[in-house]
């Protein structure tokens, strides 16, 4: 009797656990903007990732930065997406090379709402795209350019959904699978 109890709340452990690690990132915050690199093979080598909260936690024109090696030849060629295609003046994002702490970064500024970025970027920045929705875009030309001959792409998406792997997905995955592992150990003492 005691093995079936602890057999089946083993199984609804790791069903929980499954259920709940199955949940899409935006059941628990509402992604914004998010900046992906990747190495020559598509594998992620760094990735970050901005909610809608965390934008507004970081207060208006905030530079959210990568540690990926930058081409500094870009310092100043920045793009800016604008969130209607007729007004100029209705800057949304901007991306590039920024100048944070001294250094110089591969970094983005989400919903300025036409604050002027330009000397944080390095000039008059002219790549100009409109936003869209949940539109990407291509940076790969900010990377150090060793890194652009490995076959190395960096991706800018605005306003979007992006994936990543949450790092309480993968411990209830985790858990899951413990919980499974303990279930299947227990039906084979019992056999």
């Amino acid at each position: 009797m005691r093995n079936t109890i602890t057999m089946t709340l083993s199984k609804l452990a790791a069903a929980a656990a499954l259920t709940f690690a199955a949940l899409p990132g935006s059941a628990q915050s509402a992604l914004s903007d998010s900046m992906t690199v990747r190495d020559g093979t598509g594998v992620i080598v760094e990735q970050l990732v901005v909610s809608q909260a965390r934008e507004i936690d970081a207060g208006h024109g905030f530079i959210f930065t990568l540690s990926t090696a930058i081409d500094p030849g870009q310092f100043g060629n920045y793009t800016t997406l604008y969130d209607d295609p007729a007004n100029v003046n209705s800057t949304g994002d901007i991306f590039g090379i920024a100048g944070v702490g001294g250094g110089v970064f591969l970094g983005f500024s989400s919903d300025i709402d036409g604050l002027d970025l330009s000397s944080v970027y390095g000039g008059a920045g002219p790549n100009a795209f409109f936003e869209g929705s949940a539109a990407s875009f291509d940076a790969t030309r900010y990377l150090d350019l060793a890194l652009q001959a490995a076959g190395w792409t960096a991706t800018f998406i605005s306003d979007g959904d992006t994936p990543v792997s949450e790092p309480a997905g993968l411990g209830l995955m985790a858990l899951a699978g413990l919980g499974l592992l303990a279930s299947r150990k227990r039906l084979v003492k019992s056999a």
